[in-house]
């Protein structure tokens, strides 16, 4: 009876850690642990609300905190640049709401911008990269943000995101901007666009 107690009672406590390890989110970088949910979304009603693009992340890409590469900086990140756009324009954008919507998300129509982060580990199905060169042709507007270089953090580099990119656009061709480009002046006077140092690459 006693050793069918104490079978019973350890039980009982891996059963609870397994409960609790689920409910903190994905594993942690560098042993930490990071609680992790994605938000509701929020219901259209006709104002500027930010979109995250989510997908499958590729293997080694969990290794920010064991998150998603999809998820790095989220939601925190473009909250704060909707309210940096609401005190410099009269965006006014939802502030609070960040909608995570996948590419093949019908509902990814409905807003003007979509942000991608970490490209280097994303991953595209045929139907995604239909309806990314669907939202593009019909006006999207696609912000890529955070390359790493091969080797950082096991990044593969540019090379996935140049390959997804050839199949959502297959004629598509890239080259560098000039720091004289009108975009690197339309707002700010940006003469370097080395101006701000990137921490670790």
């Amino acid at each position: 009876m006693v050793r069918r107690s104490v079978v019973l009672t350890l039980l009982a406590v891996f059963a609870c850690a397994a409960a609790a390890f689920a409910q903190r989110g994905f594993g942690g970088f560098g042993g930490r642990w990071v609680p992790f949910s994605i938000q509701p979304n929020a219901k259209y009603d006709g104002r500027f609300t930010f979109v995250r693009v989510k997908y499958e992340t590729a293997p080694g890409g969990y290794w920010w905190r064991g998150l998603p590469s999809w998820a790095h900086g989220y939601p925190l990140a473009e909250q704060n640049l909707m309210k940096i756009m609401n005190e410099v324009s009269y965006l006014g954008a939802n502030e609070e709401t960040i909608n995570t919507l996948a590419l093949d998300d019908p509902d990814l129509f409905k807003y003007p911008v979509a942000y991608i982060i970490e490209v280097s580990w994303w991953t595209l199905t045929d139907k995604e990269a239909a309806a990314l060169r669907a939202y593009m042709a019909k006006g999207g507007f696609v912000i890529v943000d955070d390359f790493k270089v091969p080797g950082d953090f096991g990044s593969p580099g540019w090379e996935p995101f140049e390959a997804n990119m050839k199949r959502v656009l297959p004629n598509v061709h890239f080259y560098d901007l000039d720091p004289t480009h009108p975009i690197f002046h339309a707002f700010f006077e940006i003469d370097d666009p080395n101006i701000v140092p990137q921490a670790y690459n």
